[in-house]
């Protein structure tokens, strides 16, 4: 398994803009579509700062099918005016690879 962090710096510190954007587009809703997802979140800072982005895939070809996926690489084009950063159709989190871990996480939250 491999988790892959983005973060994501949002235009004159708008948050709620960002998060919206997240929700109207499904965006996580989309990623989970993609052969070999496991889980995907999108953490707020309480205290300023990035937004994080954060995904757990089973194997780096399956990030690289998100990635790839048309649908991401237009959204990066509608998601970029919100930022106070380039976000390009084929940008990338860093990827981490699990080598230990505990614990039970939620994977949705209303």
């Amino acid at each position: 398994m491999i988790r892959t962090v983005l973060m994501l710096n949002p235009l004159n510190g708008d948050q709620d803009a960002v998060i919206r954007y997240f929700h109207e587009k499904e965006v996580l809703e989309r990623s989970g579509r993609i052969d070999g997802f496991l889980a995907t979140e999108l953490h707020a800072p309480l205290e300023g700062g990035p937004l994080l982005v954060t995904a757990a895939w089973e194997d780096v070809a399956a990030y690289d099918r998100w990635v790839n996926d048309p649908w991401r690489g237009q959204s990066s084009g509608w998601l970029s005016p919100l930022l106070d950063q380039d976000l390009q159709a084929k940008s990338r989190g860093a990827m981490y690879q699990l080598v230990h871990g505990v614990g039970k996480i939620p994977t949705s939250f209303k």
